[in-house]
């Protein structure tokens, strides 16, 4: 299946997925990633699964691209935790990456 969502700004975003009987949905990417709550009024978790063997970089960036906190993950699952605290009222954006693969996900800071 592709999903494609589109808001009255003509951007849009289009990911695909393959239902699986047995697994239900599989992401066609080596990085599965959720970050909640969202929007968040401090504290961010990260839940994550690698489907491959590289480690990943975790970056937080704020909406003209600065980099405002990275971490290393070692694990092929788990959940980090990153404190959003410190941040204005806002729009940010948690990058998680391999050497092959990459995830972004949009946060919104109330």
């Amino acid at each position: 299946y592709t999903v494609t969502i589109n808001n009255p700004n003509d951007c849009y975003f289009t990911e695909t997925y393959t239902v699986n009987s047995a697994t239900n949905i599989l992401d066609d990417s080596q990085i599965s990633v959720i970050a909640f709550p969202n929007p968040t009024t401090g504290l961010v978790y990260l839940e994550y699964n690698l489907n491959i063997e590289d480690n990943a970089q975790v970056e937080i960036y704020n909406t003209v691209g600065e980099k405002l906190d990275e971490k290393q993950i070692f694990n092929k699952k788990g959940v980090e935790t990153f404190d959003f605290n410190s941040y204005s009222v806002g729009i940010y954006f948690i990058k998680i990456s391999t050497d092959s693969d990459y995830r972004t996900i949009k946060i919104i800071k109330k």
